[in-house]
């Protein structure tokens, strides 16, 4: 089985909407053949790249046959702390307003974290 059909095959069993990233998938082949798998599958919509090194299936909408729902940027900052091994914590604003400490919801999630400064 040739690595791009191994990456195909193991794209089609994650789940829809939920980012992930290559590096996982680096072990199947060298990094030049899974980066040319995921460059295929990106120009044929079976993925969507997110972020630098991230890529997720997009769902459709059965009342939207041309629109397709990808994924929220909090969810991509989860799975890159999750995959480069940080920690994530919500900023003062947004965990006061989480716990019922202040009506106002802010604008934009911001995180603090162990690792470097990034935006999604």
């Amino acid at each position: 089985m040739s690595i791009a059909a191994q990456v195909e095959a193991r794209i089609a069993h994650m789940r829809k909407g939920v980012p992930f990233s290559i590096e996982g998938f680096y072990e199947l082949g060298t990094e030049s053949t899974v980066q040319k798998a995921f460059s295929r599958l990106a120009k044929s919509g079976e993925i969507v790249r997110v972020s630098k090194g991230f890529y997720v299936r997009p769902k459709s909408i059965s009342s939207l046959p041309g629109a397709k729902i990808l994924t929220s940027p909090e969810a991509v900052a989860k799975a890159w702390a999750k995959t480069h091994g940080y920690k994530l914590v919500l900023h003062g604003f947004e965990a006061a307003y989480r716990l019922g400490l202040q009506t106002q919801a802010p604008a934009r999630t911001m995180y603090w974290t162990n690792g470097p400064s990034r935006e999604f």
